[in-house]
């Protein structure tokens, strides 16, 4: 009897090892060939959120009784407010000049806001978005106070257009307000003539 029991104890053993070795085989590549399929660029959707939340930014909220002050004390250096959405393709073209116009002549002369205006839900989109493009201007949200509120109520005579940037600086009494696209060249003489 002691050596039937014995010799169970020994195969019970045996059979989880080999069970606790076979669970765990494929788990992890072992040969060179299989790590060889495994392309850095094959990234699944989720694997490219994950890896843009991990990079940390992410928008901020502004009321619009915000933007009103920040509009009314903007000054010391040109204040560029720029009014953009996630799905606008001018607007990105906007961002990307405006950014690297910013990186150009410098926070000392030029302060960049991002005024996000899509609805609030989205905002998990827009932080993946900001993350992916890496923008470096301030970040804000612009959160719908009340139906009836507008932009308007803030000082910018605006009819919901965009791309729209407001160029302020109250120190120098510069308020100029433009509803377009920009050329690369085209913004960096219309920002470079207003820093000067």
């Amino acid at each position: 009897m002691k050596k039937y029991l014995y010799f169970l104890f020994l195969l019970s053993f045996y059979s989880c090892g080999n069970s606790f070795e076979n669970e765990h085989a494929g788990a992890l590549p072992h040969t060179v060939d299989s790590r060889e399929n495994i392309s850095p660029t094959q990234m699944s959707k989720e694997d490219r959120d994950l890896i843009a939340s991990a990079k940390g930014r992410s928008v901020k909220s502004l009321t619009y009784s915000d933007l009103a002050n920040r509009l009314e004390f903007a000054g010391g250096k040109l204040h560029i407010f720029n009014f953009w959405r996630v799905d606008c393709i001018p607007c990105r073209e906007n961002n990307a000049h405006l950014e690297k116009i910013q990186t150009e002549l410098g926070e000392d002369k030029v302060r960049l806001i991002h005024i996000n205006m899509d609805e609030s839900n989205r905002r998990k989109d827009v932080n993946i978005f900001i993350r992916q493009e890496g923008l470096i201007g301030d970040i804000y949200q612009l959160e719908k106070a009340s139906p009836g509120a507008q932009i308007g109520a803030s000082g910018v005579d605006w009819d919901t257009e965009l791309p729209a940037l407001y160029l302020v600086d109250n120190a120098k009494e510069i308020k100029f307000y433009y509803q377009q696209t920009f050329e690369y060249e085209e913004l960096k003489a219309v920002v470079g003539s207003l820093v000067l």
